[in-house]
Parts: C-alpha cells; structure tokens; sequence
C-alpha cells in the first residue's frame, strides 16, 4: 500500500468540501429559499462527512488543520 501524504488528503478532502459548500449556498440565496436554521442543518450534515472522512486514520498537520477549521468556521457562520 503506498504512502499517504496527509496534507494531499486533508486538502483533497477540503476542495471536496468547498465544492458541496459552493453548491449548497447556491439553493439559499440571501432573502429567499431556505431558513437559516435549515440551511445550517444541511450544510452541516453534507459537508461534515465529507470533511471528517478518514480523519480517525490521518493526523492532519498543523498547517491543514488550520485551513479545516477556517472552511467550518465559514460554513457554521
């Protein structure tokens, strides 16, 4: 099994992140479409998963954890 980088996965798994995000704030436009409670609960159970896969495996390094942790920040606001 080859070796993998876990900054490459982690930054793969955040491009993978912003698309979703990208995709679900266009169903909400400010002032019309979804409620901010309903857009928070799809946000959040869309974008975690894809987010957190294979974090129970990978150590994120610090530089990455800081870039997650801006992304979820962005979503939960």
């Amino acid at each position: 099994m080859p070796a993998v980088d876990s900054s490459a996965y982690f930054s793969r798994r955040l491009a993978l992140s912003q698309g979703a995000f990208a995709l679900i704030r266009r169903l909400s436009p400010p002032g019309a479409g979804l409620t901010p409670y309903l857009w928070h609960r799809l946000a959040t159970s869309l974008i975690a998963p894809i987010l957190l896969y294979g974090a129970d495996r990978f150590t994120p390094s610090v530089g990455a954890m800081a870039r997650l942790n801006t992304f979820w920040h962005k979503v939960q606001r």
